[in-house]
């Protein structure tokens, strides 16, 4: 087993789904880290359409992503 996380890599959807497989298991937050230079087209496709994605498929609103 890595120490390291790996990232979630691809479109929002297959993120979406990465995240929903921890979350199912129990893990109900997440730190986000995006590499510098901060991309702020990525931060918003996160929050505009990843978590659209992850709240329907877990059916509940991730606290880590909607602070």
């Amino acid at each position: 087993m890595s120490t390291t996380p790996e990232p979630f890599i691809g479109g929002p959807e297959q993120i979406a789904q990465s995240i929903a497989a921890y979350w199912k298991i129990g893990v109900k937050g997440f730190i986000v880290a995006f590499a510098e230079p901060f991309d702020v087209e990525s931060i918003e496709r996160l929050a505009t359409e990843v978590r659209p994605r992850l709240e329907a498929l877990t059916s509940e609103t991730p606290a880590a992503v909607s602070r």
